[in-house]
């Protein structure tokens, strides 16, 4: 553990009183170092308990051409996540992030893309991926994204996007390897400088390359922006389609999130979600979650968090399974300087699993440490 206590506090200090490198004396190039570790009871998510300290170095780079001109913004970062695992030293691995953006803007319409390469991995009997205990579940992830949007009038706007998910994942899974795309089309009503309400559909689809593509429909309502001067929202309801070869199912959607700014000081935030969401082993499930949070500042340097979640995952089709989980988490945060922060976090997780095609009952809390430094 001392190697790992080290790696967070005294490396950074080699960088501390280095520069921001710039390119002609005019577009910099910034440093960032993240270094987290984290203490788990339940490894894999698992009936029985597996102990593990996972220690990650993250340093990042990225260069923001943002002055090139007014009208145009553009930046791209290098990142890799580099995990030491105390017990299971097999899952040491680093994973590499690449990604860019870049916007333009003309007097009444904006236009967006973005392209981003990742590669990931969890270890196995996650309810979100159903991998195999014991054994790291990698994929490899590529996203691309281009938006639009116009502002037709004083009052109305219209907005679009395409983004495209790839996913590739490891060998023994190739059979699950899919594209994901996803077009949604809004047309909003500013009603106020702050503040929208709006109409719109989306259009997914995911494609396996071994199983037959379910698509998804969304239509609905949406509310945006400034609703008081301490009341933020941005959310959306309405009526979800799936259609898959097991079927076509319908239910109530909706996105749903609210920040409430009760001082200065103190902030809540409210969000409450329903979808149709794939899994990795093919599987189609109507997720609908519930999280309330809140925050609060001490002062300019100390703060605490704490939130919960509880998530319903109901399986359509032909496998009988609903997991329901419950989750805690707390943080204590410290900002030494602007450039310097520290975090601790205390977290617990429950998941319960029924039907005759049941998933893991298990039981979790963990204790995690990190340090950032921006340079």
């Amino acid at each position: 553990m001392k190697r790992y206590i080290f790696l967070i506090i005294f490396i950074p200090y080699i960088f501390l009183h280095s520069q921001v490198f710039t390119i002609a004396d005019k577009y910099p190039i910034f440093f960032t170092l993240n270094t987290t570790v984290s203490s788990t009871s339940n490894l894999y998510n698992v009936e029985k308990d597996v102990t593990e300290t996972v220690t990650t170095l993250s340093p990042s780079l990225m260069l923001d051409l943002s002055n090139v001109a007014s009208y145009l913004n553009f930046n791209v970062s290098v990142s890799s996540q580099f995990k030491k695992y105390q017990k299971n030293d097999n899952f040491d691995k680093s994973y590499p992030t690449i990604s860019s953006f870049a916007s333009y803007s003309f007097p009444k319409s904006s236009i967006g893309s973005s392209v981003s390469f990742t590669q990931m991995a969890s270890e196995g009997d996650d309810p979100l991926d159903d991998g195999e205990a014991g054994k790291l579940l990698a994929r490899d992830i590529t996203t691309f994204s281009i938006n639009a949007s116009h502002q037709i009038s004083q009052k109305f706007s219209i907005q679009t996007s395409y983004s495209l998910t790839r996913t590739d994942q490891a060998a023994s899974n190739s059979s699950l390897d899919r594209d994901s795309f996803s077009v949604p089309f809004n047309l909003f009503y500013n009603y106020s400088l702050k503040s929208a309400l709006g109409i719109g559909l989306r259009y997914t689809r995911e494609s396996y390359d071994e199983i037959d593509d379910p698509e998804k429909y969304y239509i609905y309502l949406k509310l945006k922006g400034e609703i008081s001067p301490k009341l933020l929202a941005d959310s959306s309801i309405g009526y979800t389609i799936n259609d898959s070869t097991s079927g076509k199912e319908s239910n109530i959607g909706a996105n749903i999130n609210f920040t409430h700014l009760y001082s200065q000081k103190a902030r809540f935030r409210f969000a409450l979600s329903r979808s149709f969401t794939p899994r990795a082993t093919g599987d189609e499930v109507l997720d609908t979650a519930l999280t309330i949070a809140g925050s609060y500042n001490f002062s300019a340097f100390i703060s605490v968090s704490t939130s919960g979640n509880y998530r319903i995952s109901k399986y359509i089709g032909t496998k009988d399974r609903k997991d329901e989980s419950r989750s805690i988490n707390g943080s204590l945060n410290y900002n030494f300087t602007p450039k310097v922060s520290f975090s601790g976090s205390l977290s617990y997780r429950e998941n319960s699993s029924s039907g005759s095609k049941k998933g893991a009952n298990y039981k979790s809390n963990g204790v995690t440490f990190s340090a950032n430094f921006k340079f």
